[in-house]
């Protein structure tokens, strides 16, 4: 769709072009001076919003502003018959900055374009990086408590014989020996918890 809607709107631009620069046809014999003057400082100051804005589609842009341009520069002679070698160098030189101006912003557009498609890659980049964390820790969390829990059974295993063999104990000689054991068993069972 977007292919067809830039050449409604390159169409688009061209007509809105010729209408802009229509009063100039219209009051090509008629007016004064300064109204034709004023005119044209109106035609060129739209033709500066219109680099500004339409710049960064280049086909609408030229369109709009060749259909300008061109009309008022060819009118120049009869609109202004005693002052146009003066005028048309100021036209050419102002045409020729518009379009450097236009330039640099489409520039800009483009460059900032390229910035947010980079941005948009850092950030699915983040993504990725963030979503593999969350999986290596869970799988560190899961190691952990699996390897918790296989060392644990043993280790209760060994305490409930402990305390087996301090009930049958008769030797009294073996009984501090056990109570250490099982104290360790105690501390063992307090590091893993």
């Amino acid at each position: 769709a977007v292919p067809r809607w830039e050449r409604v709107f390159q169409r688009a631009g061209l007509v809105a072009g010729l209408m802009w620069v229509l009063p100039v046809a219209i009051t090509l014999n008629t007016g004064t001076t300064e109204f034709k003057l004023f005119l044209y400082l109106v035609l060129c100051s739209v033709i500066a919003s219109a680099a500004t804005f339409l710049a960064p589609l280049p086909g609408i842009f030229w369109r709009f502003f060749l259909a300008m341009y061109l009309p008022m520069t060819a009118a120049l002679y009869w609109f202004f018959p005693l002052r146009w070698p003066y005028l048309l160098p100021l036209l050419l030189l102002y045409g020729g900055i518009i379009v450097r101006h236009a330039w640099g912003g489409r520039l800009f557009v483009v460059q900032q374009v390229e910035r947010e498609q980079e941005r948009q890659q850092l950030a699915e980049g983040y993504r990725i990086a963030k979503e593999q964390a969350e999986r290596a820790l869970e799988e560190k969390n899961r190691f952990i408590s699996t390897t918790s829990h296989d060392l644990r059974q043993p280790l209760h295993a060994m305490g409930l014989l402990m305390e087996t063999a301090l009930q049958r104990n008769g030797d009294a000689q073996l009984t501090p020996v056990l109570r250490d054991v099982q104290e360790c068993v105690r501390s063992l069972s307090f590091m893993f918890n």
